[in-house]
């Protein structure tokens, strides 16, 4: 059974997105025009039973035809780093960027695709972006929330509402807190925001439950329109965040 927490190599979809090869058995002169035509950096190669034996790229057939002009498909083959596409995939990252890329086998040495920096750029940008906005979005309620209310203050509000606010300090509040706290007009009122409160709770709830799924390693994608979401949340947010938001300055 998959450990859910874990990060696979076949995540990305160029693992398993199948891998342009040719045989052993053909031309080096075959392997060059293929790579022009597909546009490729590399080949992979397999033999006539479909076992990977090597991998050719653009260096690998320079250096072959720089010391045999009449260099056969086997002297421009060179040993690739492969990888199991269930494996898991942060302890490889070194070696991806190591080698440029790694290709991506099945039980039988089958080649499924490979992965290259590329690939981990495109991975990793958007969940970087991901977790930069959700930080942001908790450190801009946080700001706006604790200029205008002290704990104590908020506890108060709480009670008169009839509502139940855990909350220690600022510092521990998430955004199941901070979500709390706007949903009760007397904090909401006091922030002075010329917003919807039932938009901007709604909107808070929204990110919260993305948040989670995010910070789970949940098994569907993210979705564009999920992060499309929390990037213009944390847009509006900021337009009214405090001054001393904006000037860098911290208490």
């Amino acid at each position: 059974m998959r450990n859910r927490f874990q990060l696979l190599v076949n995540s990305i979809a160029a693992a398993t997105g199948g891998l342009r090869t040719i045989r052993t058995s053909e031309s080096l002169s075959a392997a060059l025009t293929e790579m022009h035509l597909a546009n490729y950096s590399q080949l992979g190669v397999i033999d006539d039973d479909g076992r990977f034996v090597g991998v050719v790229t653009w260096r690998s057939v320079a250096v072959a035809l720089s010391r045999r002009p009449t260099a056969s498909l086997g002297d421009a083959i060179q040993i690739a780093e492969t990888v199991a596409a269930d494996a898991e995939l942060l302890p490889l990252v070194q070696r991806i960027y190591d080698n440029d890329f790694v290709i991506v086998t099945n039980g039988r040495n089958e080649p499924l695709g490979l992965v290259t920096t590329a690939d981990l750029t495109l991975e990793f940008a958007p969940q970087a972006e991901l977790y930069s906005l959700l930080g942001e979005l908790e450190w801009l309620l946080r700001v706006s929330i604790s200029r205008v209310f002290t704990v104590e203050q908020l506890t108060e509000v709480a009670v008169a509402a009839g509502e139940r606010l855990v909350l220690k300090t600022f510092e521990h509040a998430g955004l199941p807190q901070y979500e709390s706290m706007l949903k009760m007009a007397g904090v909401f009122q006091g922030l002075a925001w010329p917003l919807s409160q039932s938009q901007v709770v709604e909107g808070i709830h929204r990110a919260r439950k993305f948040r989670n799924s995010v910070m789970h390693f949940d098994d569907e994608p993210i979705a564009d329109d999920d992060v499309r979401h929390v990037r213009n949340l944390v847009a509006m947010l900021r337009m009214y965040a405090p001054r001393t938001y904006h000037e860098g300055e911290e208490d």
